[in-house]
């Protein structure tokens, strides 16, 4: 008879972007803006849903945008050829990206009064 074969079990962490939370998803970006500009980047994970929350007192156009080139060249969302993802007052949407290696970010155009808070997470 043989002897039974034992596992030690230990918890491993998931290793990918810096700030990652323990379960593997990306560290929210989070900021305000009070000028025209741009935010930092968001990569969500292909295949999963993100969420994107703007809040605010505000006169702005925002953009949600996405770069396959780390940040060089960045594309609006389009659907049938017209820009998505445009919002001129507080909103909460969620998106999804099929393809690895994606960054997202918001654009901030327009602004006349703020602060416009972000959260892209």
């Amino acid at each position: 008879m043989t002897s039974p074969v034992r596992y030690e079990i230990q918890k491993v962490a998931v290793v990918g972007l810096p700030g990652a939370a323990d379960d593997g998803r990306p560290a929210p970006v989070v900021g305000a803006f009070n000028a025209d500009g741009l935010s930092g980047p968001f990569r969500p994970n292909a295949g999963q849903v993100f969420n994107v929350t703007i809040s605010g007192d505000f006169v702005a156009t925002l953009t949600l945008k996405r770069s396959f080139d780390g940040g060089v060249t960045k594309h609006e969302l389009t659907a049938g050829g017209e820009t998505i993802y445009v919002w001129t007052a507080p909103a909460s949407e969620r998106a999804e990206e099929g393809e690895p290696g994606v960054d997202y970010y918001l654009e901030c155009s327009d602004f006349t009064s703020g602060p416009v808070s972000y959260r892209i997470s």
